[in-house]
């Protein structure tokens, strides 16, 4: 089953220092969104920001940015939270797969611990919280105590029934008690003279008319328990807070999807979906930013402060966000990278690699990925700017078509279920489909033009997959006509994949049945396009004698400089 893929390129490219400086050959350089922010911290002169895929500092004084990755350090990539800690001068680095990162006077202290734990079950990490110099992680199987002066786990907390693991969700910890916030429920026990490693000194927090209410974060704020309760209805998340064991409703005037939820000194924090606000202990607005004065909707995601009462937004669309009182905003400009998120397929020539973000889910389901096709020119990331109702309707963009005799020629994007796109000078200028080509509609629901695959002939002409059409070859010819192929051989349980036009001009496509790329067909046209009599076809299957492919499905096909093709299986190559 071939999905959707993150988007983490990787090319020899050596470590990036500065936006404009072209690396050199023979070292890596990763390329990714920065913009889709999802978590921020101050940590003195500098704030990090992290998206789902990378991570920067931004230096407040000289307005300096460095990334950090895998290339200088970083053990991971894919980000959820960080946090910083000013007693024990340390960043705290937690990835989506738990594990985790200490940033530290200059240097990276890796800790796996809770990722490679024997613990069987959940191990994410949804929440934490700062108590001194320690560090309290609300994961799935409880609570995970972790020393960033010492950089090692001093405790576990598991205070489900009977010492079983429990999901937690948050943990709150004040100067008596620590609070750990369930699906069924808030736990406390006392920080002090009891061993909390034993479930019997954690009782159930009573609260009147909801035992067990889930909770989905929880804060200290003007000494009480605010709790973010969330709903699976979009724009119905709500917050209560607790007061002598009711729970109270905290009216913030605004009905929307909750992200974040944190006190800091004498405000409570809260991101919505458009916007960010603060509330005082009397319950007043007292900061609110909607609109950051780019014309772009803002989406913040995370806020925190610095030691001036500056905010710092990570955005979900524009990266970080400074502003001190939600009027006068500064936009910073992340560092350069794909617009996109994902990476389905790359299409390279001379100096231009393009990303193809879509993705699709077995043979006839796609993932409904509308994000922008980027491409890499002349050492700058740019991404292709769509003109309505192109930007509206254009989803899983599977791959980018390059004439590799023209590279200033026209681009196409294969999507899943909307045709070919045809791309000038970075604009999406015109989309074929049913509608004004021979390009045919499923028929499994007669609504998608499915082009999963495309690519360029030696004499310019554009060859396609058309799946689920009665010809499944279409071809857009030189001269803007159009021709259609029926492969002979193909049964009504089969459909064509993925083409590849080979130097020599020969047409390799893999053949699926159901979600299997099964065997691969080699086309030869005989350099005569409209003319079918003098063609030429060859099968290649798993059996020895006739390819040997092994596995059960193809998942790429290449040609070396040599002219050899390479066919790249879950199983291994074959060439």
């Amino acid at each position: 089953m071939k999905k959707e893929y993150t988007l983490f390129l990787a090319f020899l490219f050596s470590v990036f220092s500065s936006f404009a400086q072209m690396p050199n050959v023979g070292y890596w350089r990763t390329h990714v969104n920065y913009n889709n922010g999802i978590a921020v911290a101050s940590a003195g002169g500098l704030v990090y920001m992290a998206s789902e895929m990378g991570l920067f500092s931004y230096d407040k004084k000289d307005g300096e940015i460095e990334r950090l990755s895998k290339v200088n350090g970083l053990s991971d990539i894919g980000f959820r939270h960080l946090t910083y800690n000013k007693k024990a001068n340390s960043l705290l680095i937690i990835y989506e797969n738990s594990n985790m990162d200490v940033l530290k006077n200059g240097k990276i202290h890796n800790m796996r611990d809770i990722r490679r734990s024997p613990i069987i079950g959940d191990k994410s990490i949804y929440g934490y919280t700062q108590h001194n110099e320690l560090v309290y992680l609300a994961t799935g199987f409880g609570i995970v105590v972790l020393d960033l002066k010492k950089i090692e786990i001093t405790a576990t907390y598991q205070f489900g029934p009977s010492g079983l693991s429990i999901k937690t969700n948050s943990v709150v910890v004040t100067a008596d008690t620590i609070y750990a916030a369930t699906d069924s429920g808030i736990y406390q026990a006392p920080v002090k003279g009891a061993n909390l490693q034993d479930f019997n000194f954690w009782t159930k927090k009573n609260i009147i008319g909801e035992p067990e209410l889930a909770v989905k974060k929880m804060v200290l704020f003007d000494d009480k328990l605010y709790l973010l309760k969330a709903k699976a209805e979009l724009n119905e998340d709500s917050i209560f807070y607790i007061k002598n064991n009711t729970l109270h409703y905290f009216d913030n005037n605004i009905v929307d999807r909750i992200y974040t939820m944190d006190s800091k000194g004498e405000e409570l924090y809260i991101t919505y979906h458009f916007n960010a606000t603060s509330f005082n202990k009397n319950g007043e607005r007292v900061f609110h930013i909607a609109d950051y004065y780019t014309g772009i909707t803002p989406l913040p995601r995370a806020i925190t402060t610095d030691e001036k009462g500056h905010k710092w937004i990570a955005d979900h669309g524009q990266g970080m966000v400074h502003t001190i009182d939600g009027v006068t905003t500064e936009v910073i400009k992340t560092p350069n990278g794909p617009k996109s998120r994902t990476a389905y397929k790359l299409s390279a020539a001379r100096n231009e690699v393009w990303v193809a973000p879509g993705g699709k889910d077995g043979i006839s389901t796609g993932m409904h990925n509308f994000e922008p096709v980027s491409y890499l020119e002349d050492n700058e990331w740019k991404s292709i700017i769509p003109i309505t109702p192109l930007s509206e309707s254009i989803s899983d963009i599977l791959a980018i078509a390059i004439n590799p005799h023209n590279i200033n020629s026209k681009k196409y994007g294969a999507s899943w279920p909307n045709g070919i796109v045809e791309i000038e000078n970075g604009k999406a200028i015109k989309r074929y489909d049913a509608t004004n080509s021979l390009i045919e509609h499923d028929d499994i629901k007669n609504q998608r033009s499915i082009i999963p695959s495309a690519a360029f002939d030696k004499d310019g002409n554009l060859w396609m997959i058309n799946q689920f059409g009665k010809a499944g070859i279409k071809i857009l010819k030189s001269d803007g006509k159009w021709k259609q192929i029926t492969l002979p051989g193909i049964s009504p349980s089969e459909h064509l994949g993925e083409i590849f036009i080979t130097r020599d001009n020969y047409k390799w496509i893999t053949i699926l049945q159901n979600t299997q790329q099964i065997r691969v067909v080699v086309y030869d046209d005989n350099n005569t396009i409209d003319d079918t009599s003098d063609d030429r076809i060859k099968t290649i299957g798993t059996e020895v004698g006739n390819g040997a492919i092994p596995g059960l499905s193809i998942l790429s096909l290449a040609e070396d400089l040599d002219g050899r093709m390479w066919i790249g299986t879950e199983s291994g190559l074959a060439v």
